[in-house]
């Protein structure tokens, strides 16, 4: 919750290791709006249905729900390209 971060930001050990950048939830929340937006994610549902056999004259079949995240790996990419913090890390020739 909210006031768990502030309880938190009030810790001692969290005042003095953590050398954070903000003092207070709001603007930790201000600079965690700041943040550049990645791509938005997708998902979907999709069921499995598996039959086993156990030897006998019975088959079991189970069923089980999965959700599969995914990101346009394209999006993804040019998020990675665009980003100042890679600039000195990018080459577009091969190197040995």
């Amino acid at each position: 919750s909210q006031s768990e971060i502030d309880n938190f930001l009030k810790l001692q050990v969290t005042q003095n290791c953590s050398k954070l950048s903000f003092k207070d939830k709001q603007v930790f929340l201000k600079a965690v709006d700041g943040l550049p937006r990645s791509p938005e994610w997708q998902w979907e549902t999709f069921e499995l249905h598996v039959e086993e056999t156990d030897g006998g004259e019975e088959d079991c079949a189970n069923q089980e729900v999965f959700e599969l995240w995914e990101q346009n790996p394209v999006e993804c990419i040019g998020e990675l390209l665009a980003n100042p913090t890679f600039k000195y890390h990018l080459h577009y020739v091969p190197e040995q």
